[in-house]
């Protein structure tokens, strides 16, 4: 047994190359499913009836892909935050995602329409697994400013031009 293992290795050894050069890399990590038909160390030949599906990859990260308008789209640019809720799933907290990619041509359908891919920030304890086709709203941040307080309209009060706001301690 020892003396098959040791032939086997060698056997491996000799062929690591072979195998290298026949590798297929994704350039992002994911999943493969679907492979139909797939024999490890067989080859495909010309005339076969049994189609080889080395099924779909699918990426570890999420995006969310949306439309813009002509007048919107010119508001946005690479980079920007963009805050995504799960509407199918209504009780889980608001992700934050990075716009990764603007489409420089509009969609075909009449009305100008360019699509915007935003990549998903996947929070460690997030309560549900993200799947492709989800429905999401999507709110596009266009300023972030710090150190301030929020308060409505209706609490600010002036006297003598100035604006005041009464505190309730």
């Amino acid at each position: 047994a020892q003396a098959a293992l040791a032939q086997a290795l060698e056997q491996l050894s000799q062929n690591f190359d072979v195998v290298q050069e026949q590798r297929i890399v994704a350039p992002f990590s994911g999943t493969v499913e679907g492979m139909e038909n797939v024999v490890i160390g067989a080859s495909p030949t010309r005339d076969t009836n049994d189609p080889i599906s080395l099924g779909t990859l699918i990426s570890d990260d999420f995006l969310a892909t949306f439309s813009l308008s002509a007048v919107d789209v010119a508001k946005v640019e690479i980079g920007q935050l963009v805050l995504v809720n799960v509407t199918s799933f209504p009780d889980t907290p608001t992700l934050q995602a990075t716009i990764t990619e603007i489409s420089s041509l509009p969609n075909s359908d009449g009305v100008a329409q360019y699509e915007v891919q935003a990549a998903i920030t996947i929070l460690d304890d997030l309560s549900i697994t993200l799947r492709e086709g989800l429905l999401v709203d999507i709110e596009i941040v266009e300023e972030v400013v710090e150190n301030v307080l929020r308060i409505p309209s209706a609490a600010v009060s002036y006297e003598n031009r100035q604006a005041q706001v009464r505190v309730l301690t």
